[in-house]
């Protein structure tokens, strides 16, 4: 349980936020044709499949494009953040901004937290 629950929410955040949102973009795109465009050429066999169950796939769609929209989004500003915070040259500021640096290795997959600890030896810190 433990690998894949840090397999999940660490080491392909990004993957399965990114398949959600697109999973919940073709739920609503389908709600959508559903509920105004009924019986539409492309869309008749897709419609018939999921008959009366449109309202829930609407709503499912719905809550997966805010949730997997928004661990997508926070994924990727908390990668440019820790990119943003190694890219520097002087000690005082890794070490300033240390605490955050290593927050963001320990949320971010594996290879974060060894770009900091390279980051850390040519800096010369313990």
């Amino acid at each position: 349980m433990g690998a894949i629950k840090e397999l999940f929410l660490r080491e392909a955040r990004l993957e399965v936020s990114l398949m959600l949102f697109v999973v919940a973009l073709f739920a609503m795109i389908e709600a959508i044709t559903q509920a105004f465009f009924y019986g539409a050429p492309p869309f008749t066999d897709l419609h018939k499949a999921v008959g009366g169950w449109v309202i829930w796939t609407g709503f499912l769609g719905l809550l997966l494009l805010f949730g997997g929209g928004y661990y997508t989004w926070d994924s990727i500003r908390k990668r440019r953040e820790f990119r943003k915070l190694l890219d520097t040259t002087s000690k005082q500021k890794f070490l300033r901004n240390r605490e955050e640096i290593q927050r963001l290795a320990f949320i971010l997959p594996r290879a974060y937290e060894i770009k900091m600890n390279r980051k850390m030896k040519e800096l010369d810190l313990p």
